[in-house]
């Protein structure tokens, strides 16, 4: 018997329509577990952002707190003068007792007249006010200072008392994306006043009478926290790629095994060849072929003219021959998490280099620069540790340098600097007055060296705004008991101003320019022959 024409049409186009439904089933499974999983994203995205918001608002209100404790106490002096001897030991000790403020001063006619580093003659411009907040005071958002080039600092003033403050103070938290914006802006006109990466002025009509709020707008998730106190509202804002990346990371797991593996190996792929065009790998390549050298300057005591220790300085100079500028890669190296890696390497060559001559020279000792993650580094604690033990040599023989940046986050550093000390190893504040950190830290922090930056050295001899400043900060460490090392001395006549006003030790091309390890030890043995002979 025939089989009707038909029926094989119709079981085909039974299991086409099978496959179409069960087709259709699994679209709307995935789409229903992508909506989900977008749900479940924007949540924990907005609870990462508000914490973030909340962090900023609370250092902010810290730092707005002491700016008007400071203002309180000004105003309430009753010294007629702004910029009497008596006004000015004000403004230090507020400086001193306030961890966020770097400066406090004294302004009229857009001109600093005096701050708590001395008087200025002629003022220093600071510019226009850029607006009147509601609480008062004026606000001017981009102030820079001689002291201080290249960097913009915030400043307020209210009846003239200024408080000036480094604009990373009350955004420095700690973030694990490169594209997150945070910041800080007006509630009553809206304009931003610090801030890292976008800020879209609409977000001040979103936020309405709210104190706290978070919404999502032009593919971010934002996160605004307005202050009870004052009239700023903190902002977070992360990027819609976030909330896609952990969307796409639950959706997987609903699609069938091959598809799973088929986008997880492209998206290896993807990161595999991103890891190798990134920096880090770049400076990681560069550590595994050897291409950073170490160069050493002389530290020299200035009473005797002895060399009395060396500062170890890191240099790259790539496969290709060219030489990259330590500014460059050092930076670089620290805004890709590569720093650490690079700290542990140059603590091996400095063991290589030079750990057998400041074992035979008790007398000669040997700084090693750290940065702020430096100091968040077990490891790097660890390789110290290691160093120390092994070489035999006596801790007091090390220095590590600290920069103002990595002094951010007063808590942890003092931390790790008691962890350094308690080892017998010596600690300096490096480039110390380039205004990243308060005065008030120095008090806190257990010290030994103050290094005094070549920005000031410079206004040795020169009749400027700033030239003042220098005896102010070889005050500072002479009340504090700390020992000074003055950076980029190039002239005979800063030479003899340092001596002349108790700074110990300094180092610059006046004295020698970095050199080889081997160039040192030639120069330093000619020296101990010279020494001997004379003596």
């Amino acid at each position: 018997m025939g089989r009707k024409p038909g029926s094989t049409l119709n079981k085909a186009s039974a299991i086409w329509l099978a496959v179409a439904v069960g087709a259709l089933t699994i679209a709307i499974l995935i789409l229903v577990a992508i909506q989900l999983a977008k749900r479940e994203s924007i949540e924990s995205v907005s609870v990462v952002a508000s914490t973030i918001s909340g962090d900023v608002l609370r250092r902010a209100d810290g730092a707005a707190d002491q700016m008007y404790e400071g203002y309180r106490r000004l105003q309430s002096s009753g010294e007629l003068d702004p910029c009497s001897d008596r006004s000015i030991a004000l403004m230090q000790d507020i400086s001193l007792r306030s961890s966020q403020i770097q400066l406090v001063g004294f302004v009229a006619n857009n001109q600093l007249l005096c701050s708590s580093m001395g008087r200025y003659r002629p003022g220093i411009p600071v510019g226009p006010v850029d607006y009147h907040s509601s609480m008062g005071t004026n606000v001017r958002l981009s102030v820079e200072l001689p002291m201080a080039p290249h960097t913009r600092f915030l400043m307020n003033d209210k009846q003239g008392f200024a408080m000036v403050m480094h604009p990373e103070i009350p955004i420095n938290v700690m973030v694990n994306q490169p594209k997150i914006s945070v910041g800080i802006f007006s509630y009553s006109t809206g304009k931003e006043i610090v801030g890292r990466g976008e800020f879209d002025p609409k977000w001040a009509r979103l936020l309405g009478s709210n104190f706290r709020k978070t919404l999502v707008t032009s593919g971010e998730v934002v996160a605004l926290s307005r202050s009870q106190k004052y009239d700023y509202v903190a902002f977070a804002a992360l990027p819609g790629a976030l909330v896609a990346a952990r969307t796409r990371v639950f959706a997987l797991v609903m699609v069938p095994i091959g598809l799973v593996l088929g986008l997880a190996l492209t998206v290896s792929l993807v990161l595999v060849g991103r890891q190798q065009l990134s920096f880090p790998a770049v400076i990681r390549t560069a550590i595994r072929k050897k291409e950073f050298f170490m160069m050493y300057q002389p530290v020299v005591d200035l009473r005797s003219g002895q060399w009395t220790g060396v500062e170890a300085l890191v240099r790259w100079n790539r496969s290709a021959g060219e030489i990259v500028q330590p500014h460059l890669f050092i930076q670089a190296a620290e805004e890709s998490g590569m720093i650490t890696k690079l700290t542990q390497e140059v603590i091996g060559m400095v063991a290589h280099d030079v750990l057998d001559l400041v074992k035979e020279h008790p007398e000669l000792s040997i700084a090693l620069n750290f940065s702020r993650d430096d100091l968040h580094s077990d490891e790097t604690i660890s390789r110290l540790k290691k160093l120390l033990a092994e070489s035999g040599i006596h801790p007091n023989q090390f220095m590590v340098e600290i920069s103002e940046r990595g002094l951010l986050s007063a808590d942890v550093a003092a931390k790790i600097i008691r962890t350094i000390r308690e080892l017998g190893v010596q600690v300096a504040v490096d480039d110390f007055g380039t205004g990243y950190s308060s005065l008030s830290y120095l008090t806190t922090l257990d010290l030994d060296y103050l290094k005094i930056d070549k920005t000031f050295i410079d206004t040795i001899g020169v009749d400027t705004a700033t030239s003042g400043v220098i005896q102010h900060i070889i005050a500072i460490a002479n009340s504090l008991n700390l020992k000074m090392i003055a950076e980029g001395v190039e002239t005979e006549d800063q030479v003899s101003y340092l001596r002349e006003h108790g700074v110990q030790f300094a180092q610059g091309w006046i004295f020698s320019q970095p050199m080889t390890i081997d160039e040192f030890r030639t120069e330093f043995a000619a020296r101990s022959r010279n020494a001997s002979h004379s003596a």
